[in-house]
């Protein structure tokens, strides 16, 4: 997999599916082992991302989440959502978390995982590694602020703040 990264404050996270760690001060380093009963060190994946002081890794059809302000951690018991195959998009908006599989995408709406609400938004998936945000784009009347932008296997799709989508 490609290297991905994601700004977490003043540290920049990267994992490429094999190696997960992150860069503070010029310096890189890898990922410390948690003290906490029940947590794991946060895994390398093939896609990033940050939310509300929560760090999300995409690995294979999982979607696992960092404790919150604790991007190195995670609760091996609870942390993690599984999809219908690899996910192929993992991208913030304003009100949640568009996340893509084999099947689709879907909207993950909501301030944090416990109160996500997921709705999807397509069933067809997005192409692995387009998806990208954007400041803002009109399409006919209608002005977004701030959404993503992606290719699917039936063109270029757009994903608002509120899940709103269009293609």
């Amino acid at each position: 997999d490609k290297m991905n990264y994601c700004q977490v404050g003043r540290y920049i996270y990267f994992t490429n599916g094999s190696t997960m760690g992150y860069v503070r001060d010029s310096v890189a380093y890898t990922i410390p082992i948690p003290m906490v009963q029940f947590h794991l060190s946060i895994p390398a994946g093939h896609m990033l991302e940050y939310l509300n002081s929560i760090l999300y890794v995409a690995k294979d059809n999982l979607l696992i989440h960092s404790d919150a302000a604790h991007p190195n951690r995670y609760d091996g018991r609870k942390n993690i959502t599984p999809f219908n195959g690899k996910i192929t998009l993992l991208k913030k908006v304003v009100n949640g978390l568009y996340v893509g599989d084999s099947k689709g995408v879907y909207f993950l709406q909501g301030p944090h995982p416990e109160k996500f609400v997921k709705k999807v938004v397509t069933n067809y998936p997005a192409i692995i590694y387009t998806a990208s945000n954007i400041p803002s784009i009109s399409i006919g009347d209608t002005v977004l602020n701030n959404p993503i932008m992606w290719a699917s296997i039936r063109g270029i799709c757009v994903g608002g703040e509120d899940g709103s989508f269009f293609n």
